[in-house]
């Protein structure tokens, strides 16, 4: 029983998909028709491993699709990566891999770095200049208007 079990678990695990494989090969290839049906396939799960790795205080400047598009972006930039993957399962942990470390990397980029730390843009308690003050001592074009009449 122990044995029939085993290899029934191993041969679901390794069964490849016809339909994913000859997707995957017209990737491999260079079609953009077959590129579109991978996203269009898959753009929800990066999605999902997006917003579930993008930090709190990052949501307001950051939306999830802007990551989605950099994961793509670099899924496809690096096509010799392709060839290790046979599966869906593994291109799904591959894309939640590249969505992670992308998150990841803007994450560390604005909260541990004080140039571009989010924590130091606390508008509410910024004293904004008003129109005046940031005029020089000439007079505005209204006043040079009347001063004409």
């Amino acid at each position: 029983m122990g044995n029939e079990l085993a290899s029934r678990s191993d041969s679901l695990c390794c069964d490849i998909d016809p339909q994913f494989a000859a997707l995957l090969d017209e990737v491999r290839a260079g079609s953009q028709d077959a590129a579109w049906k991978l996203v269009e396939k898959y753009e929800r799960d990066v999605q999902r491993f997006v917003r579930r790795s993008l930090n709190q205080r990052l949501r307001s400047k950051f939306d999830s699709l802007d990551f989605v598009q950099i994961v793509w972006g670099s899924f496809f930039r690096t096509p010799e990566r392709l060839h290790g993957i046979d599966r869906a399962e593994q291109l799904i942990a591959y894309l939640a891999t590249l969505a992670k470390y992308k998150v990841l990397t803007e994450v560390r980029r604005r909260l541990e770095t004080e140039k571009y730390d989010v924590v130091r843009e606390d508008v509410r308690n910024e004293k904004r200049p008003l129109p005046d003050d940031n005029c020089a001592d000439t007079p505005r074009p209204s006043q040079v208007a009347i001063a004409k009449e």
